[in-house]
């Protein structure tokens, strides 16, 4: 049986775990089922040390298990994003979230990060992981919030900088971790065509720039940008506050 359209179905991998997992499924308002449903395709499992959601319309690849404690690899000399957030940033609005990887590593650099997803299943697995990563970080600043930015980000307090990573192109390719999350971002979400109206709001919002995460080809999100760091397959524009 293949797995019907995008739905997504909550599934307890312990019979212990069967009265968390009906109570996760009425507050996401989803479907419960069993472990080897095949009906809907994805699985956000509920394990006791956590949450994970499994894709069954990649057969054969594991269900993602988000590890905040896993650092990005960065070789020496080119840390595009830490040139493009600049010396003084201290607070991060990462208003495109996903499964945030962005999020964390800007959290394990000492940065004091509001994540916003507005996918209400990958939210939960953001904010299942989050506790995770705060108990060996215990200084570090993440809180997680499920919503649509183009309104919170006029209700939150604003940030030094405003990080936005809008859904590549379907056929731009990272790494294999990052192109299996991709695919289920894009079947979860969709496309973000909304962008460049976020990003216009991100610069209104952000007290000194807003850094846009783009594949090094594609065009500019929000007209030229004032810095562009460029790395083989992606670069970030930034925009500084204040300009036009």
């Amino acid at each position: 049986m293949q797995p019907k359209g995008n739905t997504t179905a909550v599934v307890p991998m312990e019979s212990a775990l069967a009265g968390k997992a009906a109570a996760l499924a009425e507050r996401l308002a989803l479907p419960l089922a069993e472990a080897r449903s095949e009906v809907y395709r994805f699985l956000l499992q509920v394990h006791s040390g956590g949450l994970t959601l499994k894709d069954q319309g990649q057969p054969g690849t594991r269900a993602l298990w988000l590890d905040p404690a896993r650092r990005r690899t960065v070789p020496s000399g080119r840390d595009l994003i830490a040139r493009a957030l600049g010396r003084h940033c201290c607070t991060i609005i990462d208003a495109t979230a996903g499964f945030g990887f962005d999020a964390f590593d800007f959290a394990h650099r000492g940065k004091r990060v509001v994540a916003i997803e507005r996918s209400t299943v990958v939210a939960e697995l953001l904010a299942d992981a989050a506790p995770r990563f705060l108990s060996c970080q215990p200084n570090a600043g993440l809180s997680v919030i499920t919503g649509d930015s183009r309104y919170l980000l006029t209700t939150l307090p604003p940030a030094d900088v405003v990080f936005l990573d809008p859904m590549f192109p379907s056929h731009q390719q990272k790494s294999a971790r990052s192109c299996k999350a991709q695919l289920m971002l894009r079947a979860l979400v969709g496309d973000d065509n909304d962008a460049a109206v976020l990003a216009r709001l991100a610069r209104e919002r952000a007290l000194k720039r807003v850094v846009v995460k783009r594949p090094r080809h594609a065009p500019a999100l929000g007209g030229p940008p004032d810095l562009t760091h460029a790395g083989r397959a992606v670069r970030y524009d930034v925009y500084l506050a204040g300009s036009s």
